[in-house]
């Protein structure tokens, strides 16, 4: 059943280029979204609102573009490498510190792919959330003073 769900999606070139841009459409959405929802409301906190939707997105976003490389050689080079990049910047980070909070299970040998990263997900959404919106709290404090200059 679902072998010949995925056949469905990637059989058809046309097909398959959608499923692709429309899931990276729907993971910066969220971002967009704050964006938009800060610039209307409390356009003094626009780019900290950014920084933090990009921050909750960015390990979804990067493992999207990552599994892109193994769809096809053209995604590979457009979205793969990307991914690739985007998954040791934010991933690695992540690794090693998840193991004394006990998110990890050290001495264990698995089969599941998935419990393990939705961890580091939800560790690093936490993390570049605050990183990314720190970065976004800068810019607008320096927008603040540029404008009352």
């Amino acid at each position: 059943m679902v072998d010949s769900f995925a056949k469905a999606l990637y059989l058809n070139p046309i097909i398959s280029w959608l499923v692709t841009l429309v899931g990276i459409g729907l993971l910066l959405l969220i971002p967009i979204s704050a964006w938009r929802i800060a610039k209307r409301r409390f356009p003094q906190w626009t780019y900290t609102s950014l920084g933090v939707g990009f921050g909750f997105v960015v390990i979804p976003l990067s493992l999207w573009l990552y599994m892109q490389y193994y769809v096809g050689p053209i995604r590979a080079l457009i979205f793969g490498f990307l991914g690739l990049f985007m998954m040791l910047v934010h991933m690695a980070p992540l690794t090693e510190p998840t193991i004394p909070f006990l998110l990890d299970a050290t001495n264990t040998t698995g089969g599941t792919w998935g419990v393990p990263v939705l961890k580091q997900a939800i560790t690093g959404g936490m993390l570049w959330a605050s990183v990314y919106g720190f970065i976004g709290l800068v810019v607008d404090l320096i927008r603040k003073r540029k404008s009352s200059l």
